[in-house]
């Protein structure tokens, strides 16, 4: 979709900023598809973050346009709201202790990077979380959940279009409460939210299994807010910008209102 599309699109379900990595763009395009990708998202009313690919290619079995270096990442985590580093792919080379890779990890901005390590357990998963990397979203079953929050990092819990995690991973919410788990999905087909919503269908469906409506709403809200940094987003307080969704019950999560900036 054209970034003005995926705004009607997901606007009315109630979501006013996204942290997106744009590595299928970088894939085709470089660092130049990402560049405009930023500037494309100028003035449109969502807040659209950006983390600077990490893995382009992400395995040595694809054919980018050109490997992205850590000269391009500089570049790109000097550009405003490119907020850190994404995904980390090369979860082997990581725990591996790859140079190449702990490169990337040692740059300035990179203070903030996103996970992938599916499978990834035991001492290999503290490895990975030792290389300050603090985040996944590839969790697929409970216990690998559960390992994630005890190596003290950030559990998202990803419910799209193809890999569906929310109801592996609603125990762990129920057991551990909200803290430190985000609602996330990565990637949903338009068709899928046009039908079923955005984060608000994953806060729904908590819901339904038992979640308390504030806890829901904090994993969708407040802790992604937190997760990547955006200190004036995800609550209603002095000092925090005026993203207010005004609700007609607990349950559905459908906005009767959706306020962006105050408008």
């Amino acid at each position: 979709l054209w970034i003005d599309e995926f705004v009607r699109t997901v606007l009315p379900h109630g979501t006013t900023a996204v942290a997106a990595d744009p590595h299928e763009i970088a894939n085709v395009l470089g660092t130049d598809g990402v560049h405009w990708l930023l500037d494309a998202c100028d003035g449109v009313p969502l807040d659209v973050f950006v983390m600077a690919s990490s893995c382009v290619p992400a395995s040595r079995f694809e054919s980018p346009r050109r490997e992205l270096t850590t000269g391009d990442l500089e570049g790109l985590l000097r550009r405003r709201r490119v907020i850190g580093l994404a995904e980390m792919m090369n979860f082997p080379g990581v725990i591996a202790g790859d140079e190449h890779e702990l490169a990337k990890l040692r740059l300035e901005g990179a203070s903030h990077v996103d996970g992938h390590a599916p499978g990834v357990l035991g001492k290999q998963l503290n490895a990975y979380a030792a290389a300050r990397i603090r985040s996944d979203h590839e969790a697929y079953t409970a216990e690998e959940g559960r390992q994630r929050l005890r190596a003290g990092m950030w559990l998202l819990i990803r419910e799209a279009s193809a890999a569906r995690n929310l109801d592996a991973l609603l125990p762990v919410a129920r057991e551990f409460g909200p803290e430190r788990i985000a609602f996330c999905t990565d990637d949903r087909e338009p068709e899928h939210i046009v039908d079923e919503g955005h984060i608000n269908s994953m806060v729904r469906a908590s819901v339904a299994q038992g979640i308390a409506p504030e806890d829901a709403i904090v994993m969708a809200s407040l802790n992604p807010a937190t997760w990547h940094g955006l200190t004036e987003l995800g609550a209603i307080a002095p000092g925090y910008q005026a993203d207010l969704l005004v609700l007609p019950d607990l349950e559905q999560f459908e906005p009767e209102l959706v306020l962006k900036r105050g408008r």
